[in-house]
């Protein structure tokens, strides 16, 4: 696929709903399509754009373990490329995980304290000037 397809699809896929099947399947699809990372440096800003809201609906689906694995390999090869501005989303979405997985006790891979990886995104959002999750973040902490 050319990146203009994947962007487009990608596109379609964020504003649909989860509970359509075509949309799992698609998600699937993409998830197959790089599942295999070990060229993902080639290609990490496309990798980012397309598996991040993948990972997101893995969370939403309750496949905790397969969003884990694709956010901490987006991670891993994002801060060996000294990217800093998805980091923040990567952390978010690993809390998040683990928050939904304290909540229907389901055992966790670690303890993360909310508060501290909370104000690590607030920071490192701040650092790379994404003053909308910045933002996001800052309203989520104020909520306590």
């Amino acid at each position: 696929m050319s990146n203009g397809e994947i962007s487009c699809i990608n596109n379609i896929l964020v504003t649909k709903s989860s509970e359509i099947k075509e949309v799992e399947e698609c998600y699937n699809a993409l998830l197959k399509l790089y599942q295999n990372d070990d060229m993902i440096m080639n290609f990490l800003s496309m990798y980012e754009f397309v598996m991040q809201p993948v990972a997101s609906y893995c969370g939403n689906c309750g496949k905790y373990d397969d969003s884990d694995n694709i956010e901490n390999t987006i991670f891993v090869n994002t801060m060996m490329n000294r990217r800093l501005t998805i980091v923040p989303k990567v952390i978010y979405c690993l809390l998040w995980n683990n928050i939904q997985r304290e909540r229907k006790n389901i055992s966790q891979k670690c303890d993360m304290d909310k508060e501290l990886e909370l104000r690590k995104c607030l920071i490192l959002n701040d650092i790379a000037k994404n003053y909308l999750n910045y933002k996001f973040i800052g309203n989520i902490i104020q909520e306590k």
